[in-house]
């Protein structure tokens, strides 16, 4: 790059430069964009470098006269660590040290992998000892935890003393049946549903309390795609169900996140959306502690087996309609007469055609104003052989407009073949005969 005549590596806006070396005619007025930038490079991969805070603790630091110093910090695989200070605590001649200032200095914690998401100082607010002793409480601190998470064996994370209504917390390793509700389920006669597991928004609070009633597990589930405010909204929900929920379904880091800071003892279930293809995948969101991995569905059975060493129990998906694309407005409102009303539209439900004549059912959300297409044909897995000498523990079902004797039908046919390990079913699902049905990507994979 050239600027009057000299070489440069940058030029400042407005400047005339003359550039070489294009493969292909640039023409004046020709829009020119740049690409690479070796300097913005070298700043990233530095900065990537760095040991960037990946562990959350809390901490707690007490603060009173003729008392030493004391600092709690605990991680969230209940890991404790405590230091006190060498003196006690002086009256302040001029200001006392404040509660802001403690926890100033406490997120100061520079290189280490930790970072304190919750610190609660507890101060008589006429004390004083120097910032230098908080600084070096600190570091002690957390060296020590570093010793004792270094010492402890790794392990998946099962909260002693905790809430589990359902079996969750007992079955994780056994072959189990879940089912997936799209949609509000309907209403079942008690004892028809063999599953062991559902997957249900919490805002259907009938049906879980009915799933609940009859010791089948409730993970409430979360839609992948929320704004904030939505995210904020799914919290609550789950926060005000009459009994806890036995686990909790999402599917992206943003949602593990919020439910991790949320319901830190919950079992979490990772969904398909996180499209996790292998033990790597697995490695890097460990620190979440999930009870559980849907992994990517265009996975096929050997991509799965060289999953089998991953000590979290994984999913499958066996039956049911696969969202595939999500979309932020209505294709009804395309029809030139959307009222605006979407929760007493007509056309909230309906079928896309593509070129080769294929119908894609979407359904639009009114409360989130979103809207999923499904895929034209119908997940259907008929030979469970494959899934042998993988990690997969549960088969899960999906369920959109079944009704509840198909339901039932469905759930025995896949535990007589999976729980039961029975060779051939008693009973085949014969209204599916005229159905468009798919294997997925199990026997091909990705191309």
């Amino acid at each position: 790059m050239l600027r009057d005549g000299k070489h440069v590596k940058s030029a400042l806006p407005g400047s005339t430069v003359l550039l070489g070396n294009f493969r292909h005619d640039a023409r004046p007025g020709s829009p020119v964009y740049k690409t690479s930038d070796r300097k913005l490079m070298e700043f990233l991969s530095g900065f990537a470098s760095k040991n960037v805070p990946t562990v959350p603790v809390k901490g707690e630091f007490r603060l009173f006269k003729g008392e030493k110093p004391l600092l709690v910090v605990t991680d969230y695989s209940q890991n404790t660590v405590s230091i006190e200070g060498n003196e006690p605590c002086q009256e302040a001649l001029k200001k006392p040290l404040t509660g802001d200032r403690i926890c100033e200095q406490l997120k100061k914690t520079g290189d280490t992998p930790y970072y304190f998401d919750d610190v609660r100082v507890l101060t008589d607010n006429k004390s004083f000892i120097p910032v230098s002793v908080v600084n070096e409480m600190r570091r002690k601190a957390l060296t020590e935890l570093s010793k004792k998470r270094e010492s402890m064996t790794e392990r998946r994370f099962i909260p002693e003393n905790t809430y589990f209504p359902g079996n969750a917390m007992y079955l994780s390793y056994e072959r189990k049946i879940s089912l997936m509700f799209y949609k509000t389920p309907p209403e079942l006669p008690p004892g028809s549903i063999t599953a062991d597991r559902v997957y249900i928004r919490p805002e259907h609070t009938d049906a879980i309390e009915r799933f609940q009633n009859e010791g089948i597990e409730v993970y409430a589930a979360i839609p992948a795609v929320l704004t904030d405010r939505q995210m904020d909204m799914y919290m609550k929900r789950i926060h005000l169900m009459k009994k806890r929920p036995d686990g909790i379904l999402v599917g992206n880091l943003g949602a593990l996140h919020r439910v991790r800071e949320e319901f830190p003892d919950i079992p979490v279930v990772l969904d398909y959306t996180m499209n996790i293809f292998n033990l790597p995948a697995i490695a890097l969101i460990s620190r979440y502690r999930p009870s559980g991995i849907m992994p990517s569905l265009e996975l096929n059975f050997e991509a799965l087996r060289d999953m089998e060493s991953c000590d979290i129990p994984m999913e499958a998906y066996v039956y049911g309609s696969i969202p595939v694309m999500t979309l932020e407005y209505c294709p009804a409102s395309n029809n030139g007469d959307c009222g605006q009303k979407c929760g007493v539209c007509g056309n909230k439900q309906g079928y896309l055609t593509d070129h080769t004549g294929r119908r894609f059912m979407y359904i639009t959300d009114p409360e989130l104003g979103r809207t999923t297409v499904y895929n034209s044909s119908i997940m259907m897995m008929d030979d469970l052989t494959g899934f042998e000498n993988t990690g997969v523990k549960i088969l899960r079902i999906g369920i959109m407009d079944e009704r509840p004797d198909e339901i039932t039908n469905i759930c025995n046919y896949y535990r007589e073949l999976w729980v039961n390990r029975k060779t051939k079913a008693s009973r085949d699902l014969l209204f599916l005969k005229n159905k468009s049905l798919t294997h997925g990507h199990y026997y091909r994979g990705v191309e």
